[in-house]
């Protein structure tokens, strides 16, 4: 099932993204979907609401009419209306993800996050983006955190791949050499 969900989120994706590069709309339709997946998010009984089987599909529709009137776009309200008509709601946070993974892969775009010891001033994180940016040829979406327990030095994820050039990463490696032996 989760599969078959997986799969068609993203036909839902797809299918959007023709829509909203079509009209030029595409980075206003993910910002209404997500801002809809964040109200859903912030209120359960929203949920609990549209996947009680008591209610009918009319009524149901009716109510995200009413909470979303003028916080989204034409297509997303269509979207949303297809997905309750069908009982297909809980597929809106996969259809979020697909989407942006398609919109960042249209715009060049490759998502990173940035893992870091200590913060970095703005200069350091600018010069750091840039040249990764450079070196992978994709504009980045870098998201930067700070963890302490790395020690010192950062951990970089990039898509599927993850460079690990913290102290505590160097230190858990020889821990399981030492215990390998």
């Amino acid at each position: 099932m989760k599969t078959e969900d997986n799969s068609s989120a993203a036909q839902y994706a797809s299918a959007l993204l023709q829509i909203g590069e079509s009209k030029g709309t595409a980075d206003t339709m993910l910002k209404s979907i997500t801002d809809v997946n964040v109200v859903f998010g912030n209120d359960p009984r929203l949920s609990v609401f549209l996947k009680h089987p008591g209610v009918p599909s009319s009524e149901k529709q009716a109510m995200l009419k009413e909470v979303f009137a003028g916080l989204v776009d034409d297509i997303t309200a269509k979207l949303l209306e297809v997905l309750c008509e069908r009982r297909r709601m809980h597929l809106l946070p996969r259809i979020e993800t697909h989407f942006l993974a398609l919109l960042q892969a249209k715009h060049n775009v490759a998502p990173a996050t940035l893992v870091c010891a200590e913060e970095l001033s703005d200069s350091n994180l600018e010069k750091f983006s840039l040249r990764l940016s450079q070196s992978i040829g994709k504009k980045l979406d870098l998201q930067v955190k700070t963890d302490r327990s790395l020690i010192a030095g950062y951990i970089l994820k990039v898509g599927d791949q993850v460079i690990d050039g913290s102290i505590k990463g160097r230190l858990q490696a020889v821990e399981k050499a030492l215990l390998s032996v």
